[in-house]
């Protein structure tokens, strides 16, 4: 298992889709959440009503514009869910 540390902010990002209940039965949306492990920092969030790999991308790519970080600067730790792992999300995170 591997283990991340980070001795500055910015230097290490973790981030997740966790589903909420909608209004209604069956009804369902997707918080993305994107956390600095230094400072505990939210540096991105969004909540949408479906999973998007693509969304997933735009969410990072604005959080590190935001944030002034270049992609060779920071790194990035999901889980290992689909969405997660995806070429277009994983890209930008190398």
């Amino acid at each position: 298992m591997p283990r991340l540390e980070a001795d500055r902010p910015n230097a290490v990002w973790t981030w997740d889709i966790t589903k909420l209940r909608g209004p209604v039965k069956g009804v369902r949306y997707f918080l993305y959440t994107i956390i600095d492990i230094f400072s505990r920092c939210v540096v991105g969030w969004s909540v949408c009503e479906a999973e998007s790999d693509a969304h997933a991308r735009r969410l990072i790519e604005g959080a590190r514009r935001r944030q002034g970080v270049e992609r060779d600067q920071i790194t990035i730790h999901a889980d290992q869910g689909s969405p997660m792992i995806a070429g277009a999300v994983a890209e930008p995170m190398n």
